[in-house]
């Protein structure tokens, strides 16, 4: 069964998973060119670690940002897919990428998220608590 948006459940069909990931990553190489365009410095891109993962991590005179991509058909489906659960690994990855990076020890953390829509409309969230 499926929607506009994708599939609602695990029964997708190749085609739409590798589409959407696609999507995914081309959406995440947008908010590459957007965030250095803004004067970020990209330090990593699809960090994992046991404790979870990120998309990106960059930083910005002494705040190290750990970045959730989301492209969505509209800004507000987006930003109510990252939840609760999302955000806590994000921390948790950031927090390990800390202690795996001694550098950056003294960097003020944040988290941010950059919502694409629609034509590659590009929303950056900064400093998103759940």
């Amino acid at each position: 069964m499926f929607l506009k948006t994708g599939c609602i459940n695990l029964h997708c069909s190749k085609s739409t998973k590798k589409t959407n990931y696609l999507k995914g990553l081309a959406a995440e190489y947008w908010s590459i060119a957007f965030l250095w365009a803004k004067g970020y410095r990209i330090l990593r891109r699809r960090y994992k670690c046991k404790q979870g993962e990120v998309d990106i991590v960059c930083k910005k005179r002494r705040t190290v940002v750990f970045v959730e991509v989301k492209y969505r058909s509209t800004p507000y489906q987006a930003l109510f897919a990252v939840d609760k659960q999302k955000y806590n690994r994000i921390q948790k990855a950031a927090l390990y990428f800390i202690k795996a990076n001694p550098q950056y020890h003294n960097c003020d953390l944040r988290v941010d998220v950059v919502v694409i829509g629609r034509y590659f409309s590009t929303s950056h969230q900064k400093n998103v608590i759940l």
